[in-house]
């Protein structure tokens, strides 16, 4: 589960980060977690504020900077809320993505598990 600790962009400059994880909020507002030390901090800007996001690829590039191991996007089903349905608990949908940064990225280790599916031809 997530705690309220907040982490700024620039106390992880020179830190190796294991997982980010970008949590899509609603339909184009995106926050960031990180785990460090197996505890999740929710990226914010310097004065304690969390950070946002328009767009996945605004992510990126605000962030690219950042050395990821691995990176995922958490998207929440509303499915579960729809009229005449019966409210129930739909688990989030958490999914592997690319990270341009510099640190060996998703996708060369995909690439070395074998990739998603099969080689082109």
């Amino acid at each position: 589960m997530l705690n309220s600790m907040k982490m700024s962009i620039s106390q992880l400059k020179n830190i190796v980060v294991g997982r980010l994880r970008i949590r899509s909020v609603d339909l184009s507002l995106y926050t960031v977690e990180v785990q460090l030390g197996g505890d999740w901090h929710v990226l914010a800007d310097d004065d304690g504020k969390v950070l946002s996001f328009r767009s996945m690829e605004a992510v990126r590039k605000a962030l690219s900077c950042l050395k990821v191991l691995e990176a995922t996007l958490l998207h929440a089903s509303p499915y579960n809320e729809m009229i005449g349905i019966e409210p129930s608990r739909v688990p989030p949908m958490e999914v592997p993505i690319d990270w341009p940064g510099p640190a060996g990225t998703t996708a060369r280790r995909r690439m070395r598990r074998g990739g998603f599916g099969g080689a082109l031809r």
